[in-house]
């Protein structure tokens, strides 16, 4: 009885573990949301310790607006190299970052692997990771979306006090400037 008690007491503390090495922006802005297609990424200022809805920064890169028009690499992405300096490029597959994880957490880090998307930090390792997308795996349902959008991730509060916290999948249309978009999500 008090070996099952101790297994059962060790998976706990191993789901736990592996719970809270989720994903970080999901955590940290847990119940925020952004539907302003201008100010579509939902991120974190440490600074703050709030959570904000951004503009992609590769709409202004030092006076640059960078797109895509390429019907092969239609999506805008965006990585830091380890100087923090900003690299803008366009890629055949939808890309969704956060200027907090990218530049403050993990300059110098990217993640290209169509497996493995999403670069991501994690608080028990200490490490920067690439994973597979939050969204292809909620309580085993893969979600996609159609051509041209872009899928995003983020976490309701959980219905109950200490319940376990939401994941919401959204499409949302792919990143293009301002000047080219409709307005709300």
């Amino acid at each position: 009885m008090a070996v099952a008690r101790l297994v059962a007491a060790t998976m706990l503390l191993f789901a736990e573990q592996t719970a809270g090495a989720g994903y970080h922006m999901g955590k940290l802005c847990r119940g925020h949301a952004c539907t302003d297609t201008n100010f579509p990424i939902l991120d974190y200022m440490p600074n703050e310790r709030k959570c904000v809805c951004r503009a992609h920064p590769c709409w202004e890169d030092a006076g640059k607006v960078h797109y895509c028009n390429s019907p092969k690499h239609p999506f805008l992405h965006f990585h830091y190299k380890v100087d923090r300096s900003l690299i803008c490029g366009c890629s055949e597959h939808p890309h969704y970052n956060t200027r907090y994880i990218s530049h403050d957490l993990c300059p110098g880090h990217a993640c290209d692997s169509p497996d493995h998307p999403v670069l991501d930090y994690d608080q028990v390792q200490d490490a920067c990771i690439c994973r597979a997308h939050p969204c292809h795996d909620i309580d085993g349902v893969k979600h996609l979306c159609p051509e041209g959008k872009v899928l995003r991730y983020r976490e309701d509060e959980p219905e109950i006090p200490r319940g376990k916290a939401k994941g919401q999948c959204e499409c949302i249309p792919k990143m293009d400037p301002p000047s080219m978009n409709k307005g709300d999500l």
